[in-house]
């Protein structure tokens, strides 16, 4: 298996698992995630310095409406994903969620 994407992640939210994971080997997506096959899902890519996201207000406004127009329930409100992402990873900061 070849890990390239895993090599710059710092966490990764597995439903799979339940939660925040930061072991590469359980970073896994199931073949048959509605993002994967179909397209099905929402993302918002942001920027991480020294623990502050960049304009996340912004961000999770964009990804919290293009769930609701999906019909996608998010496991997380706003203020959740605010509270989580300090600690977990620096640079980059993607969040992807699909439909159940």
């Amino acid at each position: 298996m070849h890990d390239y994407g895993r090599q710059n992640l710092g966490a990764f939210y597995s439903s799979i698992m339940g939660g925040i994971v930061t072991d590469p080997a359980l970073m896994t997506v199931p073949v048959d995630d509605q993002f994967v096959c179909k397209g099905y899902g929402a993302s918002e890519t942001m920027v991480l310095r020294d623990d502050h996201l960049f304009m996340p207000d912004e961000h999770m406004a964009r990804l919290t409406a293009a769930c609701a127009q999906s019909g996608i329930s998010l496991p997380f409100s706003a203020v959740e994903i605010k509270r989580i992402y300090p600690g977990h990873c620096g640079g980059k900061w993607q969040i992807k969620w699909t439909k159940n």
